[in-house]
């Protein structure tokens, strides 16, 4: 399938808004290897108005910043790069495809609703795949690992807020 020049602008600024919308949440709001992810929003409007292939490629380019912030710099590794990258493609491919068979227009607020929750489904199966295939993979247990990062993330930070706590009821 040959793109235009439309098409291909569409699907870049779509990308680089999902990776911005990506940066932004997840750096905000990230604790161990949770993080709200607003990447997705940019995704399904792109899977929606340009059809799957366009979608495909939308979640794959917007991806990335997930993929790397959860990927190498969090826990999963360049296996969480190239995995995660994936799972939003998927979502891209899927969103078109459910918004046609439910008929979703500007009128069905509640069929958008769970056309948008339909098209997540491949992606969170999908990563819930992942995250036991690569503790298999990598020999830990992703459970325990999760647990482990969030209370050592969790003590820093009771550590931090008493020495501040202390440090400023000494000086007052």
């Amino acid at each position: 399938m040959r793109l235009s020049t439309r098409e291909l602008s569409f699907a870049a600024v779509m990308a680089a808004l999902a990776n911005v919308l990506a940066m932004v949440s997840i750096g905000l709001t990230r604790v161990g290897q949770i993080g709200l992810d607003f990447s997705n929003l940019a995704i399904f409007i792109g899977g929606i108005y340009g059809g799957p292939v366009l979608g495909f490629v939308i979640g794959l380019l917007g991806g990335i910043v997930p993929g790397l912030m959860f990927g190498p710099l969090g826990g999963l590794g360049w296996l969480g790069l190239f995995g995660l990258t994936f799972g939003k493609s998927l979502t891209g491919l899927t969103v078109e495809y459910v918004t046609r068979t439910l008929r979703v227009n500007r009128k069905t607020g509640v069929r958008s609703m769970a056309s948008v929750l339909i098209s997540y489904l491949p992606e969170s199966f999908f990563t819930i795949l992942l995250s036991e295939f690569s503790s298999i993979l990598l020999g830990v247990n992703s459970v325990a690992k999760f647990w482990l990062g969030n209370f050592r993330y969790c003590k820093g930070l009771v550590r931090d807020c008493d020495y501040r706590y202390l440090h400023r009821s000494t000086h007052a």
